[in-house]
């Protein structure tokens, strides 16, 4: 039996990307716009895994890994949270993280690409440090 995932986000090109994705590699594939629809599907045990989009900062979800992406091109939004910058919520909240991914390292020059996850590194430990276990690690997406 494959994994059914449900996919939440609330742009209809993320979520058709991923189901194709999810769906290339035999996974059930049940995809919610919102998070009304998605507490319907999971209350009715519809679903084994939830992706969801925007759900770090939303503490009170339980959860059992946190993945992260960074976009490498801006990865701490011009050092200020939204509407200033593009951070949703402070640097120092990445130490609830098991993973941070850089996105879009494509965007940048081989050499920045090379050096991302350690400078990220750097940064973010001066704000926390990543939990024990942690992982860093710049993908071409």
């Amino acid at each position: 039996m494959t994994a059914r995932v449900l996919v939440v986000d609330d742009i209809p090109a993320n979520v058709k990307l991923l189901e194709a994705r999810l769906s290339a590699e035999y996974f059930d594939v049940i995809t919610a716009s919102c998070g009304a629809e998605a507490i319907e599907i999971c209350q009715r045990g519809e679903c084994d895994i939830v992706l969801l989009d925007d759900g770090f900062q939303h503490r009170r979800l339980a959860r059992d890994f946190d993945l992260v992406l960074l976009d490498a091109t801006e990865p701490f939004g011009f050092d200020h949270l939204l509407p200033r910058g593009t951070l949703r919520e402070p640097v120092a909240g990445l130490r609830r993280a098991q993973a941070v991914v850089l996105s879009r390292a494509d965007m940048i020059d081989a050499a920045a690409r090379e050096a991302a996850p350690s400078q990220t590194r750097v940064r973010v430990s001066k704000y926390s440090a990543l939990r024990a276990g942690s992982r860093l690690r710049s993908q071409a997406a």
